[in-house]
């Protein structure tokens, strides 16, 4: 089930400051999506996340897609393709009508009011039940928040926390 009128929490940017990530979208006529971790050249989940951007018209001459990811190392700006942030559904939870995920490996998230999330695209850590959690996927420039259903889960008797 499609959940209305939700939104992702609001965090800071990760690489940039606001003002910068202001300024790139208004170089790229882009939408910044927030920082998300991708998929590496080995095809695992990236420790590192990305600054994240929406491109609606990329130059797909050039190779370009819609997404695309700014990370600073040593001291310089490098731009790469950030499709795979999107290409798999995440897990969330929901507090008072806002949607809380771990977007990267050791990315622990926790609410005002005590629900935690961990794991990033790795793995899901989560002390909210099963039904209670959120999936997240990504059209365009929108995130889709839907009722989570049909979960595998095993919980660590030494642990409040399932993991799904």
């Amino acid at each position: 089930m499609r959940l209305q009128h939700k939104k992702l929490a609001n965090r800071d940017p990760y690489w940039f400051t606001s003002a910068g990530i202001e300024k790139i979208e208004k170089m790229r006529n882009a939408k910044y999506m927030g920082y998300w971790c991708g998929r590496d050249n080995q095809g695992n989940w990236a420790e590192q996340p990305l600054d994240v951007f929406y491109d609606p018209e990329p130059d797909t001459k050039k190779g370009h897609g819609h997404y695309f990811g700014l990370v600073v190392q040593h001291d310089k700006v490098l731009i790469t393709n950030a499709e795979s942030c999107f290409s798999e559904s995440m897990v969330g939870v929901m507090e008072d009508g806002e949607i809380y995920v771990s977007r990267y490996r050791h990315d622990f998230v926790q609410t005002p009011g005590g629900k935690i999330i961990d794991g990033g695209r790795d793995y899901v850590k989560t002390n909210v039940e099963p039904a209670g959690c959120i999936t997240v996927t990504v059209e365009g420039d929108e995130f889709i928040f839907e009722q989570k259903a049909d979960l595998d889960e095993t919980e660590d008797e030494d642990d409040d926390n399932i993991e799904l």
